[in-house]
């Protein structure tokens, strides 16, 4: 099939001043470094992908991530996704790449294999088509077989189209499904001269081609289009330049046809028409157009790094046209555009298009107020005003100073100044004009010197005032609140019953105007009344209604209210604004027009700009006390290993980072925190034993918000939380239990062993001092005792007899008395001494002499004794020791209290223990003493059951010729 390419040499009218999209230098925002771009891709989460002459770059809406393989060139192109989300490259010097981790893995060395350079197609993966100079071939992913694929005539560009191959060879544009049956869909004459291999892509089912033909010797741009629905049909259409056929992009959605060229970016329609009056990128050399899904158009260049046109609706005006100076004030001037700048230069847009200056007040400007009667300009800070008709600069009739004006009748004027507020007429004669329902007949006005008549409303600093034509009342801002005045009664206007402080005033539309106050509410007043509040938390600098939208300008950006349900939608510079900065709007035929801080730009007022494309959010990286980890979707962490910062990121390039995060951590919480974009991380510095899901989310600056990401993280419990330590603890505290339960019954037989054995001692002590009162009553003392009295009586002294006899019956009930206790005192245990060894004494008829001593520093009274220890000794000192003495029988006892202890001796001068029992062995019987040995059983008994035991000691006295003198015995009682 044969076509012939009619080159058809169009002229277009464009403005004189070029109206195009904004666009600014991503590369310089985010300080991206390489300055030739050759290729943009957007993968499918949202990366933007760069080849560049340093390598490849990823974009993740956060930072830069450069990848290359060193071993090759590093400048690269064709960045393509195949269907598992691997991205592949291609570099100039042949060599297939794709990505892995991040690096660069060679998939094949077409330079090497075919000595060519090559195209290639990864829609059918894992079979990737390549094209070179002698067809096209198929290999498979895995394990690079090569398969003939059956086309062998040179290939220069080869795509996926309708499910089959599209490619182009030399003059031939053909399709071939996956069997190699090929069908040319059409041809080039062999006459035509390309100057270069042109570029294919699809609009609307339709095939278009793209390049450059040489004409009358010079590059001229041509677009050729194809539908299968027709079998042929052709348009050539011509540019007058030639373009980068590598730069193409087609805009399914808007439906536009973007071209790079050497030194602009051009735009055409699906009809090959100019879409913008002028030149996108002036200057620039564009290599590469992509749209992402947020809709921002990204340009490369070479040489000069990456821009994006955030949107095609806003529309700026070219800046030099208005010589670098900011436009302040836009006016519509019977259906024509003024501008003025800052220091007095006026332009005007005609309705041709064109913008022209058409006078100079040569005066820095501040105010700017249009006069509709007179058909001029006025303005605030000077004297003088502008007259659009003559184009004259004349005397100003209203003086200087002036802030705002509100335009009654042809008649009268509403000025607020520096100084006051005031109505005065517009013309210098008499008053004859009848003001029914504005002012009432008592309003009265001075003529000055110029013969034009002033009526001061108040003498206080004004800045805004409008006329309500409808109920025909007014209103006059004042620097201490807002005053409505009806037939000349002023009244203060109060909100929540406070003076009304306003920075912005609309013109009242319905009998309702708008105004801003200083604390960011946006008030809706009628009749003098606030019948509606807004809140925009926002400084407001001035207020334009359209339909039922309010525009609001401010130094963030401009604010378009729907005033029935109260949505707020912002339009920035994330939206094609020029800048945020807004200094004066007006509004013409439904379009906006915007003055900022780097130009003016114009959009259509029911334009929504809401970004509905939420950002896209991924996790970046964990880290456990700082040290980083794999990124896993989970984590089962130890107890210790509790403290974690999680890192994240959000892909939002519309927002320019304006986006915030929301986030949250179930099973601590389930309120979503807010944070900005510049914290991409949240830290939690000891996190509970137990089962958590993290959560986070990007907000874009419109309010969408992305599907939550999540990670689930476990933190393990300690070991004495788990559910067998428990048990364990409580098999352990069971046995423990047992132990000490058998331990305490062990404790408690014991003691009860140690009760029942002190019952015994006890039981067997008062044996023994019943043993030791039998020893004390034994028959052979009272035997001795009563026979001695018996003598007495016998010899007739009764008298003494008497009182032995009663001094012996005393001493037997004291023994019966004691018997019952356990201890007496010192005193007791001495009188009943006393009583046993005056008795004895009888016995002796008065060889027995004996001596009780007692120290000083002993209470006698209070320090006890057991009951009934002395007396046996005494009686072995006497039965013993001084019975075998004729004479002279000598018995000292003592009391005497030493080192917390009392020292008891019974000392005699008898004949000692070693003579005593030679004769009790001459006797030819073994004597034991009944006395003696219950003593000791006694003794033996009392320090059982005592902390410190009694100790008695025998000591056998000599004199100096060895000779026995005596026995002396110390017994030896603790006090305690």
């Amino acid at each position: 099939m044969k076509v012939f390419f009619l080159l058809l040499i169009s002229i277009s009218i464009f403005e004189l001043f070029a109206q195009t999209p904004d666009a600014y230098s991503f590369s310089e925002q985010n300080n991206f470094s390489p300055k030739s771009i050759y290729y943009l891709h957007e993968d499918s989460q949202r990366n933007i992908w760069m080849g560049t002459d340093y390598g490849l770059y990823k974009w993740d809406g956060n930072s830069f991530t450069n990848i290359k393989n060193n071993n090759y060139s590093v400048s690269y192109s064709a960045i393509k996704e195949d269907k598992t989300g691997r991205i592949w490259c291609l570099n100039f010097s042949g060599q297939i790449f794709y990505v892995e981790g991040d690096s660069l893995k060679l998939f094949i060395d077409g330079k090497k294999m075919f000595e060519t350079s090559l195209c290639y197609m990864i829609d059918y993966f894992p079979d990737i088509y390549i094209g070179f100079s002698k067809g096209i071939i198929k290999l498979d992913f895995y394990d690079k077989k090569i398969s003939k694929f059956g086309i062998t005539q040179p290939i220069y560009h080869l795509q996926s189209f309708n499910k089959n191959l599209l490619y182009y060879s030399i003059l031939k544009i053909e399709t071939s499904n996956l069997d190699a049956q090929s069908q040319i869909l059409f041809q080039i004459e062999d006459g035509e001269k390309l100057s270069e291999i042109p570029n294919l892509f699809q609009l609307n089912n339709k095939i278009i081609v793209i390049g450059n033909l040489w004409v009358d010797r010079k590059r001229k741009c041509f677009f050729y289009e194809y539908s299968p629905d027709n079998d042929e049909k052709n348009i050539s259409f011509n540019i007058e330049n030639a373009v980068n056929v590598a730069s193409v992009f087609c805009d399914s959605e808007n439906k536009l046809i973007w071209l790079g060229a050497t030194n602009e970016l051009l735009v055409f329609n699906e009809k090959y028409q100019p879409v913008f009056n002028g030149k996108l990128l002036e200057g620039k050399n564009v290599s590469d157009i992509i749209k992402d899904k947020e809709g921002n158009y990204w340009v490369a260049t070479l040489n000069q790094g990456v821009f994006i046109i955030p949107s095609i609706e806003i529309l700026s005006f070219n800046q030099k046209l208005f010589d670098d100076n900011k436009i302040i004030a836009i006016k519509n001037v019977k259906q024509k555009l003024l501008f003025v700048e800052t220091y007095g230069k006026i332009y005007q847009k005609n309705s041709f298009g064109n913008i022209n200056l058409i006078g100079d007040i040569n005066q820095k400007i501040e105010a700017v107020s249009y006069d509709p009667y007179f058909n001029s300009l006025n303005f605030g800070n000077i004297m003088s005003s502008f007259d659009i008709d003559s184009k004259t600069v004349q005397k100003s009739v209203y003086g200087r100073n002036i802030k705002s004006v509100s335009y009654i009748c042809p008649y009268f004027i509403l000025s607020s100044s520096s100084g006051d507020a005031s109505i005065r007429t517009l013309f210098p004669a008499k008053i004859n004009v009848n003001l029914k329902n504005i002012l009432s007949k008592d309003v009265n006005f001075v003529k000055n010197y110029d013969k034009y008549y002033t009526s001061t409303l108040r003498i206080k600093r004004s800045h805004h005032n409008t006329y309500d034509f409808k109920n025909h009342n007014f209103y006059v801002s004042y620097s201490d609140g807002l005053f409505f005045y009806n037939n000349s009664k002023q009244e203060e206007v109060y909100f929540k019953n406070s003076p009304i402080l306003i920075t912005a005033m609309s013109k009242a539309i319905n009998g309702v105007i708008c105004c801003n106050t200083v604390d960011n509410n946006l008030l809706f007043i009628s009749n003098g009344k606030v019948i509606k509040n807004i809140r925009v938390d926002i400084y407001i600098k001035e207020i334009v209604h359209w339909n039922f939208f309010l525009f609001l300008s401010s130094e963030h950006g401009l604010l378009k209210i729907n005033t029935k349900n109260e949505e707020q939608i912002w339009i920035t510079t994330h939206d094609g604004l020029p800048s945020n900065s807004i200094l004066d709007i007006e509004i013409v035929n439904d379009t906006i027009f915007v003055a900022t801080e780097k130009g003016v730009a114009k959009f259509a007022c029911n334009k929504n700009f809401v970004n509905n494309t939420p950002p896209i959010v991924s996790f970046e990286k964990v880290a456990i006390w700082e040290k980083d980890t794999i990124l896993h979707d989970s984590y089962f962490l130890p107890y210790n290993q509790n403290n974690i910062t999680i890192y994240f990121k959000a892909i939002s390039t519309r927002s320019r980072k304006n986006h915030h995060f929301k986030y949250r951590m179930l099973g601590l919480d389930t309120t979503w925190i807010s944070q900005k974009s510049e914290i991409n991380f949240v830290r939690f510095p000891s996190i509970p034993s137990g089962d958590y899901i993290f959560e986070v989310k990007a907000v874009n600056e419109d309010g969408y918000e992305s599907k939550p990401v999540t990670i689930k993280i476990d933190i393990d419990a300690p070991i004495y939380q788990k559910w067998w330590f428990f048990v364990f603890c409580g098999i352990f505290v069971f046995i423990l239990v047992s132990i000490i339960f058998r331990i305490r019954i062990s404790i408690i037989k014991k003691r009860n062993s140690i009760i029942n054995e002190k019952k015994d001692v006890e039981n067997q002590l008062f044996l023994s001092q019943r043993e030791a009162l039998r020893s004390q009553m034994n028959p052979h003392f009272a035997f001795n005792a009563l026979n001695s009295i018996q003598n007495y009586i016998i010899s007739n002294d009764k008298e003494l007899a008497s009182d032995y006899l009663g001094l012996f019956a005393d001493l037997m009930r004291k023994y019966l008395h004691y018997s019952q206790e356990e201890f007496i005192s010192i005193d007791e245990e001495v009188e009943t001494l006393n009583m046993y060894l005056e008795l004895e004494k009888l016995r002796f008829e008065d060889t027995l002499n004996y001596k009780i001593y007692e120290s000083e520093n002993l209470s006698s009274l209070e320090i006890m004794i057991p009951v009934m220890l002395i007396q046996p000794f005494v009686e072995n000192s006497i039965k013993h020791g001084l019975f075998h003495r004729k004479n002279n029988r000598i018995l000292e006892i003592s009391f005497i209290e030493k080192n917390n202890n009392i020292l008891i001796t019974v000392k005699d001068n008898g004949i000692g223990r070693k003579q005593s029992a030679e004769i009790n062995k001459m006797r030819h019987r073994k004597h034991k003493s009944f006395a003696t040995s219950a003593l000791q059983k006694r003794i033996n008994l009392i320090n059982k059951s005592k902390k410190n035991n009694i100790s008695i000691q025998y000591i056998d006295l000599y004199d100096d010729n060895k000779k026995s003198k005596g026995t002396l015995v110390e017994i030896n009682i603790p006090l305690n």
